[in-house]
């Protein structure tokens, strides 16, 4: 079976955007809603210590308007995904897909030498399934479609093998 790193999933390197374990929860919510993005990653100077989504803000009652609900004091700290370790670039694409599992977070950082290049999400995740499949990202048609031109999506290897990969680890 072959076996996918990270890059199959999510190109590098690309403008990650780090806070600090300090932040307060609101900041953070402001800083994702500015940048439109889901997910900022928490460390200090080389050290990633977890990710933050919106998911882990909604969690804590917060919601797209409610802002009074979130308590002014709480930090990214204290709703981050915490990692033990980091992956990177070039680390296998079950080993993001099992830490994702094992700690229940929507997206991992990618790091090179201490620092955030890049991350993975279950997006990114689900986009390299459908391409997989056979999605023609040209003229966006599905694999059904596709396979008229010869292209059997399923009896791929590649596709087999993402998709064993993703049954493996339960998704």
């Amino acid at each position: 079976m072959r076996n996918f790193n990270i890059t199959d999933a999510v190109p590098v390197p690309i403008r990650v955007v780090v806070v600090p374990p300090a932040t307060k929860l609101p900041a953070a919510l402001q800083l994702m809603r500015e940048r439109r993005i889901h997910h900022l990653v928490v460390g200090e100077l080389e050290r990633v210590m977890g990710v933050v989504s919106d998911r882990n803000l909604f969690e804590r009652g917060l919601t797209g308007t409610d802002e009074l609900c979130l308590s002014r004091t709480a930090t990214v700290e204290s709703v981050m995904c915490r990692l033990d370790h980091t992956i990177t670039e070039h680390s296998d694409l079950r080993e993001a897909i099992h830490l994702m599992r094992a700690l229940d977070c929507s997206a991992l950082p990618l790091v090179r030498d201490g620092h955030p290049i890049g991350i993975v999400t279950e997006t990114d995740l689900l986009r390299l399934l459908e391409l997989a499949l056979g999605r023609d990202e040209a003229t966006g048609n599905p694999a059904e479609q596709a396979a008229d031109r010869g292209l059997v999506a399923l009896s791929n290897p590649l596709v087999q093998n993402l998709m064993f990969l993703l049954a493996e680890a339960g998704i």
